[in-house]
């Protein structure tokens, strides 16, 4: 896969990952299971062009860039699927993206069936890596299960919000 940015959109991250099962009880990167690629090269966002080696054999293939400032309809969103032999070129927000041996799928909002499930809450209902991770489960056959990938992250960073100015030292 080769990535390279335009320069109409900054991003605070963009990943890319391989996608081996969904957790339709969580939104964004959650969403999805599997293997992450190029951490090392997507995180630094000031790049202009990225060359990932996709050496994991999965089912489907996801990347995303998160817009900074956040507007949701300058991030950037690829589904892909294996294809071989095959070459697409994709422009989404920000980014131009060539699929070598991958198939590209525009994501849809209609794919999540079940929107009442999530009571109306627009960090869901509007998120397109969760309307992904439906079209993967209902059309693909990936599981459905709950995903601990960032668990341990999420648990650390939610202990350092919880304590209160004076106990983090601001007023010393």
């Amino acid at each position: 896969m080769l990535i390279e940015r335009d320069g109409s959109v900054q991003f605070s991250s963009i990943w890319l990952k391989g996608v081996t099962s969904v957790d339709l009880s969580k939104h964004c990167i959650d969403s999805l299971s599997g293997p992450r690629f190029g951490k090392a090269e997507l995180k630094d966002t000031s790049g202009d062009f990225w060359r990932i080696e996709l050496d994991e054999p999965c089912p489907a293939y996801y990347l995303c860039g998160v817009a900074s400032p956040y507007v949701w309809e300058h991030n950037a969103h690829v589904l892909a699927f294996p294809d071989p032999g095959a070459e697409h070129e994709v422009i989404v927000p920000g980014l131009t993206v060539t699929l070598l041996g991958l198939r590209f799928l525009p994501v849809q909002a209609s794919w999540i069936s079940d929107p009442g499930r999530y009571k109306g809450d627009g960090y869901f209902t509007t998120c397109r890596n969760l309307q992904a991770a439906w079209y993967l489960h209902e059309q693909c056959g990936l599981d459905d299960k709950p995903n601990t990938e960032n668990d341990y992250w999420r648990r650390r960073n939610a202990r350092s919000r919880r304590r209160t100015p004076a106990q983090r030292g601001l007023f010393d």
